[in-house]
């Protein structure tokens, strides 16, 4: 076996570790509570005291993070998106599928394009695998790209970080974020989903982009991440000649139950229409094809699942 498969299952073993972490805090020591307090502070200690402060508003400063693969970075605990980076170095239960297909996917030459980056977890990630191809990254969220600026000050000259967002045109367009600025993920361009989910709502201009006229001057990609919250349609337009002529392999975040049939579905027919299969990963990061993606309810309370989705 060469050095890459090696390392890759090295990967999947510290991924799955980090998963068992998850478990203890999640599920046998999660929820609310005084009892469940004082364990989760019995196990974490200065840890748990350093994230009730935070939470408390107590405390506002950064804290050091390391991914389950050994990157230290640093982080805001205010803000929700990172609670599980923090404790067990890795994303949400619901984004670990995700982790072990890319962690098997990604290849030495790959162009890989993280749109909608947040702070940077699986740009860090392809970083590791990457090293003859590029890593696009775009986070158009101002707070959320100076963290994923920070994250990626040390790496190699094959990493493109880009503030803006992709759309279907070439303009500063409103960006929305929710009120408190605790959930960074939940951002978005879209104006409809902000008005409906957000109960306070900061509104700032970011510039935006196609994706088509990116590759103009740059390299396309051979796989792309999309998760930027109700606003995949309109990319999905600004990136139909790319998606035509290079065939990338692309995971999308398919929302579930009704909010998933009014935004997520309507990109995942776009994709068919493409000529594009869905795919869904299970927990060890292997694909099952399916006919379409039907609505998703009783997900054990999912928000949102990953989808890959292959030219066929």
């Amino acid at each position: 076996m060469d050095a890459d498969n090696l390392r890759k299952i090295e990967f999947l073993q510290l991924a799955n570790k980090a998963n068992q972490l998850q478990d203890l805090y999640y599920k046998k020591h999660g929820g609310p509570g005084p009892w469940k307090k004082l364990v989760r502070l019995y196990i974490w200690k200065l840890k748990y005291l350093h994230y009730m402060a935070a939470m408390l508003g107590i405390s506002k400063r950064d804290v050091p993070i390391t991914t389950f693969w050994g990157k230290r970075i640093f982080l805001p605990l205010s803000d929700r998106e990172t609670t599980p980076l923090y404790f067990t170095g890795t994303l949400a239960r619901e984004e670990q599928p995700l982790t072990k297909f890319l962690i098997k996917e990604f290849k030495k030459n790959d162009v890989f394009y993280d749109i909608g980056a947040n702070f940077g977890f699986y740009t860090m990630l392809a970083e590791e695998f990457i090293t003859d191809g590029e890593i696009h990254s775009f986070e158009p969220n101002p707070k959320t790209f100076f963290y994923l600026q920070r994250a990626c000050a040390a790496s190699k000259n094959n990493i493109f970080l880009n503030y803006c967002a992709l759309t279907h045109q070439k303009d500063n367009v409103p960006f929305f974020i929710p009120g408190g600025d605790t959930r960074s993920g939940g951002s978005t361009t879209s104006q409809e989903v902000a008005e409906k989910y957000f109960t306070e709502i900061n509104k700032t201009m970011v510039k935006s982009l196609a994706l088509d006229d990116y590759v103009h001057s740059h390299r396309s990609p051979t796989i792309l991440k999309l998760d930027i919250e109700g606003g995949e349609c309109n990319f999905l337009k600004g990136a139909a000649q790319t998606l035509k002529k290079k065939q990338p392999v692309i995971v999308m975040e398919i929302w579930t139950g009704a909010k998933g049939i009014d935004y997520s579905l309507k990109a995942a027919q776009k994709l068919y229409e493409a000529g594009y299969k869905p795919y869904s990963i299970n927990f060890d990061g292997e694909l099952e094809k399916l006919e379409k993606i039907e609505p998703q309810y009783n997900t054990a309370h999912l928000e949102a699942i990953n989808f890959v989705f292959k030219k066929a």
